[in-house]
C-alpha cells in the first residue's frame, strides 16, 4: 500500500512540477517582452479570467471527484455532460455581451475560461481513476503548447501592438489542443461514449449546482484574496507599478503551485484513508497541523536571503522591487499547508457551507485591510493576505473541533 502511494504520488508530483515549470520559465521572457506596463495589463486581464472561470466552472472538478468517491463511476457521463452544457450556456451569454461591446479580449477570456473548465473536468476524471500517466501527459501537452505558441506569437511573428492579445490567443489554443486530445483519449479509456438522457442531464445539473453553488462564495473569497489587489492597484497606481508587483507575486506563487501539486497527488489516498478509518485519520490531524505551522516562514526567509541582483537577472532590470513582494507573499502563501490539512478533511465531510462561510468572512477581512493598507502604500498590501489567511485557518480549526 505504502509503495503504491509513493509511486503514484511521485508520478503526480513529478509530472505536475514539469508541467508547471514550463509556464514559469516564460515569466522572465514575458516581463521583458511585454515590459512593466504590458505585463501589468496582462495581469489585469488575468483577474477577469479568474472571475469568469468561477461562474463558468461551478466547481465541476470537485463535483466530479466527490461523485466518483461516493457513488462510483457508472453515472459519471451524466455529471460530465451536464457540466459541459452548463458551461457552454454561460459562455454563450458572455460571448454575446463581448461581441456587442466589440471586445476581442472579452471573447478570448470567455473561450479560455470555457476550455480551462472542460480540461479541468477531464483531468479530474483521470485523477479519480488514478490514471496518473494520462493525467500528467495531458498536463504536459498543455504546458508545452502554451510555451511554444507564446514564443511563436510573441517572438517569431513579432507583432507591434497586440502582444498581450497574442499571449491570450496562445493560452486559448493551448487549452483547446489539450482538451481535444483528452476527449479523444477519454473515449477509449474512460468509457465516456454513453450519451445521457434529458432526465439524466437534469439530475447531473442539479448535482453540480447543489455542490457548486455553496462553494461560489468560497471561490469568490479566493478571487478577492488572490486577484482584487490587481484591480485596486490598476485603478490607484501606474500599470508599470502593477507589473513590478505582479512579477513579485508570480514568483511567490511557485510555492502554492508546488503545494497544490503535492495536494493533488495525495488527496485520493487521503480520502481513501478517511473512508477506511476516519477516526484514526482525525486523531492525527492536530499533529500534522502543528508540524505544518513550523515551516510557514521558511520559504520567505530563503527568498529574503537571496541577493537582489538575482531577481534583476531573472525578471529584468526594472523589477528590482519585486523581491519585496515575493518575500511577503511567500509568508502568506506559506499558510497554505495548514489550511489544506484542515480544509481537505472538512470537504470530505461535505461541510461546504461552513467552508464557504469561513472563506467569505476571511475575504471581507482581506478586502477591508486592502482598502486601508492600500491607501498608505503598495508595500502594505501583502499584510492583508497574511492576516486574513490566519483568520481563515483559525475559523476552520474551530469547525474541525466541532466535527
Amino acid at each position: 500500500m505504502k509503495s503504491t502511494l509513493l509511486k503514484e504520488s511521485s508520478i503526480y508530483l513529478g509530472g505536475e512540477l514539469i508541467s508547471k515549470a514550463l509556464p514559469f520559465l516564460l515569466l522572465p521572457y514575458l516581463t521583458r517582452a511585454l515590459g512593466t506596463e504590458g505585463f501589468g495589463e496582462l495581469s489585469y486581464y488575468m483577474v477577469w479570467l479568474a472571475l469568469i472561470s468561477i461562474g463558468m466552472s461551478m466547481s465541476q472538478e470537485g463535483a466530479i471527484a466527490r461523485y466518483y468517491y461516493f457513488y462510483g463511476r457508472r453515472a459519471l457521463p451524466m455529471v460530465m455532460w451536464a457540466g459541459y452544457l452548463m458551461s457552454g450556456a454561460v459562455a454563450l451569454v458572455l460571448m454575446i455581451i463581448a461581441i456587442s461591446y466589440g471586445s476581442a479580449v472579452g471573447i478570448y477570456l470567455t473561450l479560455i475560461a470555457l476550455l480551462q473548465t472542460a480540461l479541468g473536468v477531464q483531468l479530474s476524471l483521470r485523477q479519480c481513476q488514478r490514471q496518473s500517466v494520462a493525467y500528467i501527459t495531458i498536463q504536459s501537452l498543455f504546458s508545452l503548447s502554451n510555451v511554444a505558441l507564446t514564443l511563436l506569437f510573441l517572438h517569431v511573428w513579432q507583432p507591434t501592438a497586440t502582444l498581450v492579445n497574442d499571449r491570450l490567443l496562445a493560452m486559448l489554443l493551448a487549452n483547446g489542443i489539450a482538451f481535444m486530445v483528452a476527449i479523444r483519449w477519454g473515449r477509449q479509456t474512460l468509457n465516456m461514449r454513453i450519451r445521457p438522457s434529458f432526465r439524466q442531464l437534469r439530475l447531473g445539473l442539479q448535482y453540480i449546482l447543489a455542490f457548486g453553488v455553496p462553494l461560489i462564495f468560497h471561490h469568490l473569497s479566493f478571487f478577492v484574496k488572490g486577484q482584487v489587489d490587481r484591480f485596486f492597484i490598476y485603478q490607484h497606481y501606474e500599470s508599470s507599478e502593477l507589473g513590478v508587483y505582479s512579477a513579485g507575486v508570480q514568483l511567490a506563487a511557485i510555492l502554492p503551485i508546488l503545494l497544490m501539486a503535492v495536494n493533488k497527488a495525495l488527496l485520493p489516498h487521503f480520502y481513501g484513508s478517511l473512508k477506511r478509518n476516519q477516526a484514526a485519520v482525525r486523531a492525527k490531524l492536530p499533529r500534522y497541523f502543528v508540524i505544518s505551522l513550523g515551516g510557514v516562514c521558511l520559504p520567505a526567509m530563503i527568498a529574503a536571503a537571496l541577493p537582489n541582483s538575482l531577481y534583476l537577472w531573472f525578471l529584468g532590470e526594472h523589477y528590482g522591487e519585486s523581491q519585496y513582494y515575493t518575500v511577503f507573499y511567500l509568508l502568506g502563501y506559506g499558510l497554505t499547508v495548514p489550511y489544506l490539512i484542515v480544509v481537505n478533511y472538512l470537504f470530505y465531510l461535505g461541510l461546504n457551507k461552513q467552508i464557504a462561510a469561513g472563506s467569505l468572512i476571511s475575504a471581507v477581512v482581506y478586502l477591508g485591510l486592502l482598502l486601508i493598507f492600500g491607501q498608505f502604500s503598495m508595500q502594505w498590501i501583502p499584510f492583508a493576505l497574511i492576516i486574513s489567511n490566519l483568520f481563515l485557518i483559525g475559523y476552520l480549526v474551530r469547525c474541525v473541533k466541532k466535527h
